[in-house]
């Protein structure tokens, strides 16, 4: 309710008591890591969304905003593996097909990024995103095919 209402220190002392409560409450650790990722701390950011994890290894939120918090920390191939994870569980998630297409774009991996990138502009016809970062892959690729 806190973290609505912009108040982002009082959410993070009330989850912070909560965890004190009852450490392994994988949702506190998530919600500190949203509050991380929101203030733009990326590296306290990877912390809670790596605690959520090894309380619900299960929890696809926690393991999609990992990655997502590694991308900002110009790791992407440590955040491959964990938009790899989401997208075993659920193959149809077309931000986790974008965001690991950017990563293996940012590692070398081109031609393995462009399916995934396909795969998102597919699965979400109306979001521009993924056919943004298509075209920008393949024109630094020099391929002139767009979608």
């Amino acid at each position: 309710m806190y973290a609505r209402q912009g108040e982002g220190e009082k959410a993070r002392e009330t989850l912070l008591k909560v965890l004190e409560l009852k450490s392994d409450y994988y949702k506190a650790n998530y919600e500190l890591g949203m509050q991380a990722a929101r203030d733009e701390e990326h590296r306290l950011a990877v912390k809670h969304f790596t605690e959520a994890l090894r309380n619900n290894p299960g929890d696809m939120d926690s393991q999609y905003q990992l990655g997502l918090a590694m991308m900002n920390l110009n790791k992407p191939k440590l955040a491959i593996s964990q938009f790899e994870g989401v997208l075993r569980l659920e193959p149809k998630h077309a931000e986790a097909r974008l965001q690991i297409g950017k990563a293996m774009a940012a590692t070398g991996r081109h031609e393995e990024a462009i399916p995934h990138m396909r795969e998102a502009a597919w699965l979400r016809p109306d979001w521009k995103a993924p056919k943004e970062e298509l075209n920008k892959l393949e024109a630094e690729r020099g391929v002139t095919e767009t979608l």
